[in-house]
Formats: C-alpha cells, sequence, structure tokens
C-alpha cells in the first residue's frame, strides 16, 4: 500500500502557498455544490411544471423532512471526516483507516436503521408538520420512497467526505456531474415518459444516488493510497469510535438541530397554505444557490483546520481562517446582489402561477440583502469545529438557529401573521451568529492558537 508520498501528498492542505491551497481546494467543491442545487433545481421544476404547483409544495416540505432524517449521521460524519482529517496532517495513516472503516461500517448499520424507521413514520412526520390535505398524498408517497435510499445515501455522503478529508475535493465533483446528469435523465424519464408525478421524482434521486455510490466506494476500495477502503477490514473500533463520538455527537446534534428548525418553520408555513409553500419552497431553491458560496468555504475551512492543527501548523491556520472569511463574504456578496436583480426570472422557471411568485420574490427581497453574514459566520465556525470545539457550534446552533427563531415567530404570531416574519428569522440569527463567533475567536480561539507551539516537520 501506498505510504502517502504520491497523490495523497499533492492533496495535502498542510504544505504550499496557502491562498492556493484554499482556492484550488475550494472551487471542486463550489462547482460540486453549485451542481447539485442545479439538479435540485431541475427536480422542482419538473415537478412544478409537470405535476402542479400542489405537488411542488410536497416535494419542498419532504425535502425539510428528509433533510432531517439524514442530517444526523451526516454531521456525525462531517465529525468522522475531523478526526480522518487530523491523522492524515499528522500522518497517523494507521489510526486514519481504523477511522475510515469505523465510519464505514457504522454507516451502514445505521443507514439500514433510519431507513426502514423513516418508511414507517413518514405519515407522522408529516401530520406533525400541518400538511394541508390536498399536498398529503403527494408528500406520503415522495418521501416514503425517498426514505428507501436512506441505506444508500449514508454511505454516498461519508464517501464524498473521506475523499474531502484528504484533501480531493476534484473526485467528488466529478461524481456529483454524473449524478447530476443521471438525476435530471431519471427523473425526466420516470415524471414525464412514465407519468409517475411525485414518485418519479422520488425515483430519480435514489438511482442517481446509487449511480454515484458505486463510483464513490469503486474509487476508495481500488486505490493503493493510505484511505483505502477494505472490505475485509470493515469493524467497528472501540478507542477510535469513542474518538469520533467525541467530536461527532455535537456535529451530529448541530446538524440535527439545524433541519429540525427548519421543520419548525415549515410547519409555520404550512400554515398559510399551499400557494404560500409553493412559493417558499421556490425560495429555498434559489436561496440554496446564494449558501453554495458560505457552504462550500465552510466545508473547506473545517478539512484545512482540522489537518493543520493535527500538523501543529498554527501561523496557517490562523491565516486561512481570515483568507476564507473574506472570500467567502465577498462571493456571496456579488451572488445576492446577481441573484436580487434577476430573482423574478429565477422563480418564473417554476411556475406560472402570480400568487406562488409573488410570495418567492417577497422573501427574497427580505433575505438577499444579508446573505454576506451567513458568509462570515459559517466559516469562522466551520473553523471552530476543524480545531474540535464542536461543542460550541452545536450550542450556537441550539441558542441562534432554533431558540432564537421559534422565540420571534411566537411573538410576531400575535402581533403580524405574515410570511415574512419567517423570512426575517433568517438575516437575523445570522447577525446574532457572526457577532457571538467573532467574539468567540477573538477571546477563544486566537488565545488557544497563540498558546500552541508551532511544529516544524
Amino acid at each position: 500500500m501506498n505510504s502517502g508520498n504520491s497523490l495523497s501528498e499533492k492533496q495535502r492542505l498542510t504544505e504550499g502557498p496557502i491562498l492556493k491551497k484554499i482556492i484550488a481546494f475550494v472551487i471542486p467543491m463550489f462547482l460540486s455544490n453549485i451542481f447539485q442545487q442545479m439538479y435540485n433545481f431541475a427536480d422542482s421544476a419538473m415537478v412544478g411544471r409537470w405535476v402542479g404547483s400542489d405537488a411542488l409544495a410536497a416535494v419542498g416540505t419532504c425535502g425539510i423532512i428528509f433533510n432531517v432524517q439524514v442530517s444526523l449521521f451526516i454531521g456525525f460524519s462531517t465529525g468522522a471526516g475531523i478526526i480522518i482529517a487530523r491523522h492524515f496532517g499528522a500522518r497517523r495513516y494507521d489510526d486514519m483507516r481504523k477511522a475510515i472503516h469505523t465510519t464505514v461500517a457504522l454507516s451502514l448499520i445505521v443507514g439500514a436503521i433510519l431507513s426502514v424507521a423513516a418508511i414507517f413514520l413518514s405519515p407522522v412526520f408529516l401530520k406533525a408538520m400541518k400538511v394541508p390535505d390536498n399536498v398529503m398524498d403527494y408528500a406520503v408517497q415522495y418521501l416514503r420512497i425517498l426514505s428507501v435510499g436512506i441505506i444508500f445515501m449514508l454511505p454516498y455522503n461519508l464517501g464524498m467526505g473521506i475523499l474531502r478529508a484528504v484533501g480531493d475535493s476534484k473526485r467528488p465533483l466529478y461524481f456529483l456531474v454524473i449524478s447530476g446528469v443521471a438525476n435530471v435523465i431519471f427523473n425526466a424519464f420516470f415524471i414525464y415518459v412514465c407519468s409517475l408525478g411525485v414518485i418519479g421524482a422520488a425515483l430519480g434521486t435514489i438511482c442517481a444516488q446509487l449511480v454515484t455510490l458505486i463510483l464513490i466506494y469503486y474509487r476508495l476500495i481500488s486505490t493503493n493510497e493510505p484511505y483505502r477502503v477494505s472490505i475485509g477490514e470493515l469493524s467497528i473500533s472501540g478507542r477510535i469510535l469513542k474518538e469520533i463520538l467525541i467530536v461527532g455527537i455535537p456535529t451530529a446534534i448541530q446538524a440535527v438541530i439545524g433541519q429540525f428548525t427548519q421543520v419548525i418553520l415549515q410547519s409555520e408555513i404550512n400554515t398559510f397554505g399551499s400557494t404560500v409553500m409553493a412559493g417558499v419552497n421556490i425560495y429555498h431553491k434559489i436561496d440554496s444557490f446564494i449558501v453554495v458560496a458560505s457552504s462550500s468555504f465552510a466545508m473547506s475551512i473545517v478539512t484545512f483546520v482540522a489537518q493543520n492543527m493535527g500538523a501543529g501548523k498554527k501561523d496557517r491556520v490562523r491565516k486561512g481562517i481570515w483568507y476564507t472569511v473574506a472570500f467567502s463574504s465577498s462571493l456571496s456578496l456579488v451572488m445576492s446582489v446577481i441573484a436580487y436583480f434577476i430573482k423574478d426570472g429565477l422563480a418564473g422557471i417554476f411556475t406560472d402561477d402570480r400568487q406562488v411568485l409573488a410570495v418567492s420574490s417577497r422573501m427574497l427581497s427580505i433575505v438577499l440583502p444579508f446573505f454576506f453574514l451567513c458568509g462570515i459566520c459559517e466559516i469562522i465556525s466551520g473553523a471552530v469545529k476543524g480545531m474540535g470545539h464542536t461543542k460550541i457550534t452545536m450550542m450556537s446552533q441550539i441558542v441562534f438557529y432554533c431558540v432564537l427563531r421559534m422565540i420571534w415567530i411566537a411573538v410576531m404570531r400575535k402581533i403580524w401573521r405574515d410570511p415574512a416574519v419567517i423570512a426575517i428569522a433568517y438575516p437575523m440569527a445570522w447577525f446574532v451568529s457572526t457577532v457571538f463567533f467573532l467574539l468567540y475567536y477573538r477571546f477563544k480561539v486566537k488565545r488557544e492558537l497563540d498558546a500552541m507551539p508551532e511544529e516544524t516537520e
């Protein structure tokens, strides 16, 4: 097996020009996320155009519920990725391999459990979210089919995470492009040719994920790099599992809380009826494109910081954080300005319904001017996470993204019952979170880095 001095060395983020390394790592991730949003965009457009507004509302609601189901293990996988990246940065390849095989084995077990549970509990979730009767049948069909695919989606996301943890962001891009093209083709076939409606949309997603899963694990199993996956080595190491759990559990809870908050917000949206539901779904599809900038940089800074903390290179950590903050917030601002001026044209891709378009346009007008704040708080939060401070990022998610928003909605529901209240909750949370993480960096992260001895190789 390769000892780590070929391709994996070139992917290492602990050496070379910092800015060049970050940009080279981020660009494929940015393109991956853009492409993923494009085929999600296409999914909703096909459903909205070929099935109808009620089906579009169902897909939007189910997407949020499904994300809660999957986010638990995706958050855990992110925590595992931090441990993998840290061992990779420190060149502890034996421990890195144990972490990889432990997490892969766990994903297969948890994926099967979550899949079965979600299939049976889908109607319960939807009723709890107050889904209207005219949307319910579509929603149950869509969510149940998607739930079958959880067993594929968890190992899929983990495989992507392994490659990124060792600095390879290009192959996930290639795989995602193939998956996106396959998803559009499958969806067009199942929805338009076979006339399967929302069931076809769910089947298309599952088939595309399965194609990507096969490609990812073909790479991980056939490579000679230190991160090679061997079927015979799949087992759960108690020591490594404990190491992963310390970082992974808070990260998983953070991910679930984030999605659970969206469920609560969606439940409030659902009380306004299917027109508002469809309009907000369109808003989320457009919003997800702008978020790509901050989310891509946030994912990259987690890996960058974890690898360099493992290697003991504090100056690279410090500089990398602020380079990334500058790039992320600037790119988010540019994308927000562009989206603001073309928002009506973008929304028109999904539907011709004037009432639905009016809802999406209003939501975007409220939120878009503040997206640069997301670019700041997400990066510093990601850096803190990469350092292993996952408890503080978890608590910030609970307080700022859940509790604060819920208090806001509970109070305003009695004063001003309007979908705009929900739109305002997003930038409000970004602002408070940004202030908190700037202070946390100044009084905690900076001191920890200053006290850390510089390790030289």
